[in-house]
């Protein structure tokens, strides 16, 4: 019953993280407190539960976990390799901030190792300062890395000992992930107040590069700049073509494309392209009677 409650505890702090696209795991399970260790979901330590022991400390960093924290001994030579992982599946894919945070501790290493890995098993390495007491209570981040939704195998944190040779501790207690903020695309055509034949424009369609942190695009087109419609979302492409019935001769068009990351939305400049206008007949009859005389011309110097 202890564990079961501990665990619709967690549950219920997961769910009042900042925003959505905030997650945060921790090492034991919410309230646990006590010299009797309760894992969280997704959370292990190799090669064994013994492998780590309990801290007797909570971390106050914003948002972490309401527990007792853990600790590996860094003793490596003594103990043998020893690791603790974080493996937590998030519900939307895209790219995430990935921090640390530990309680206070007076046997902190320098230079604890953390190991990232994300999408496709990508491994990163984190080595993170967990003596300074200014790192302590805190969110410290190892970088932002790309994640597939649902995808525990490869959204893990494993803090391990093998870099180690002296005595001390390995501190464990919540890993954060929040969503990145994306980055604005770059256009590439057309050009920014273009003119040119519709059918050019057809032709050529929307393109751009995609900038950092870019999951998908929203596309915005129209020819009414405070007014455009969203013509594609959650794009996954950088070139849309253009439907030759919607773009008329002499009308100005406006575009726009937004850049996506789970819930965070980048907002792109607008850009325009005018379309020439169809002649008036009045000026088609005088170039028609422009060339007729100028073959005229050609046709007398060439008798």
């Amino acid at each position: 019953m202890k564990k079961l409650l501990f665990v619709v505890v967690l549950l219920l702090a997961l769910s009042l993280s900042a925003n959505a696209a905030t997650h945060v795991f921790g090492c034991r399970i919410a309230g646990d407190k006590d010299s009797t260790v309760d894992f969280a979901p997704g959370f292990s330590a190799s090669p064994n539960a013994a492998a780590v022991a309990s801290s007797g400390a909570v971390c106050t960093a914003p948002g972490a976990i309401d527990s007792w924290g853990l600790y590996v001994s860094s003793n490596q030579p003594i103990v043998g390799v020893r690791s603790a992982t974080y493996s937590n599946a998030l519900p939307v894919a895209g790219y995430y901030e990935v921090s640390a945070a530990w309680a206070t501790n007076t046997n902190g290493k320098v230079d604890a190792k953390h190991v990232v890995t994300s999408a496709g098993g990508a491994t990163n390495t984190a080595l993170l300062n967990q003596a300074t007491a200014d790192n302590k209570n805190k969110w410290m981040t190892m970088g932002v890395y790309k994640y597939n939704a649902n995808d525990a195998a490869n959204t893990k944190v494993t803090l391990t000992n093998d870099n180690q040779s002296t005595s001390g501790s390995l501190y464990l207690h919540s890993i954060r992930y929040v969503s990145a903020t994306p980055g604005a695309v770059t256009y590439n055509g057309p050009a920014n107040g273009a003119t040119g034949e519709a059918m050019d424009f057809v032709d050529l369609g929307l393109s751009w590069t995609a900038g950092l942190y870019n999951m998908a695009f929203d596309v915005w087109f129209g020819d009414d700049s405070n007014n455009m419609t969203k013509i594609m979302s959650a794009f996954t492409d950088t070139a849309l073509g253009l439907d030759p019935g919607e773009i008329q001769a002499g009308k100005t068009y406006f575009w726009r494309v937004d850049a996506l990351n789970v819930d965070n939305v980048t907002q792109g400049e607008t850009w325009s392209f005018t379309t020439n206008p169809i002649p008036e007949p009045g000026s088609m009859l005088a170039l028609a009677s422009g060339l007729v005389g100028l073959f005229g011309i050609i046709r007398r110097k060439r008798a």
